[in-house]
């Protein structure tokens, strides 16, 4: 027996395909527009995506981590400002350092680790 003698093409019937939108809504909310709204017209996407280093002065402050913004804290990180937690070890040299509590600058700042990003 074969399976097309079980199931009845005609009982199950085929859905027709759903018409797109004809609104100006963009479709399932995929925007085309960027999401950043610019103050002025100098302004240009790049800006906001590069902000450069973290000021010294808060990257030596008192403040815990969870208090810095990511993206301040891995630059206090790179520029040897503030302690690597991490249980990870590099290759410095030709020997293996733990980086857990230890303040060291990457390459971009003149220091020995490595930029993987």
């Amino acid at each position: 027996m074969r399976a097309q003698e079980f199931i009845k093409e005609e009982k199950l019937g085929v859905i027709d395909k759903r018409i797109g939108r004809t609104s100006d809504r963009p479709a399932r909310g995929h925007a085309t527009e960027s999401r950043y709204k610019f103050k002025s017209a100098d302004l240009d996407e790049t800006q906001l995506d590069e902000r450069g280093k973290a000021p010294v002065k808060l990257c030596r402050s008192s403040k815990p981590d969870s208090a810095l913004s990511a993206s301040d804290l891995s630059s206090c990180k790179a520029q040897g400002e503030r302690a690597h937690k991490t249980q990870k070890t590099q290759l410095i040299g030709k020997k293996r350092v733990k980086l857990d509590g230890k303040k060291l600058k990457s390459v971009k700042y003149g220091g020995p680790l490595k930029d993987y990003s």
